[in-house]
């Protein structure tokens, strides 16, 4: 939605929003890398479809799964870092 970004920047930015989180340093920095070589946003564009607009719409429609994909990720990750928290203090006592 926000055309005067570059396609690194909205890719960071939903990265941070979401699973950074849950990413240790090696994995977080092996996205940066991953994120620094992607198409410029013109390039990727025009992958989806003939015009911005037409590019945001074919995205958009794919808003609601992915959402949906990304929340079970999330809540796995969450569930994950819990168990391995538990086992953890198991360990330690």
């Amino acid at each position: 939605e926000e055309r005067h970004l570059t396609l690194k920047e909205c890719v960071i930015a939903g990265y941070e929003a979401s699973l950074k989180r849950h990413h240790g340093f090696g994995f977080r920095t092996t996205f940066y890398v991953g994120a620094r070589a992607s198409l410029e946003r013109q390039a990727f564009f025009a992958k989806l479809g003939p015009n911005d607009d037409a590019a945001l719409a074919a995205l958009r429609a794919t808003e609601a799964d992915m959402a949906a994909v990304l929340q079970l990720v999330e809540d796995f990750l969450v569930q994950m870092a819990v168990e391995m928290k538990q086992d953890q203090h198991l360990l330690n006592h």
